[in-house]
């Protein structure tokens, strides 16, 4: 996780996509969590939710994390390819992804990307078949 430039220690990006695991190096407790900055920031940005499905313990770790910023009022960004449906597969069970979804959504603004993945335009033609 890295601090965002003008804002050191007010807003923390997961421009790497490593939030999940970050969430698991800092003890799966929530003062773990609260060391790490998560609940205490303006802003935290996690990108590409649903890159790993994530275990009870863990999803349990990211619910408190959400609640607690929800609760404070505290601005969450996520991105993800995982239709809201699809998150009980990645969040252990269904009950902990609609509790997490039900806080995110509040007083939220949703963007619904489509089209041609910008990796994939930007890659370039194939290389010809041996």
């Amino acid at each position: 996780m890295t601090r965002l430039p003008g804002q050191p220690t007010r807003a923390l990006y997961d421009r790497d996509g490593h939030a999940q695991s970050s969430a698991r190096r800092a003890g799966r407790s929530l003062a773990g969590a609260q060391a790490q900055g998560l609940h205490r920031t303006d802003s935290l940005g996690l990108r590409e939710l649903g890159y790993l499905s994530l275990d009870q313990q863990t999803s349990n770790l990211f619910y408190q994390v959400i609640s607690t910023r929800h609760s404070r009022k505290r601005s969450t960004v996520i991105t993800t390819n995982t239709p809201f449906s699809d998150w009980g597969n990645i969040l252990y069970n269904t009950t902990i992804a609609t509790a997490i979804a039900d806080r995110l959504v509040e007083n939220s603004e949703i963007f619904l990307l489509g089209g041609d993945s910008l990796r994939k335009t930007n890659k370039g033609p194939n290389p010809p078949a041996d």
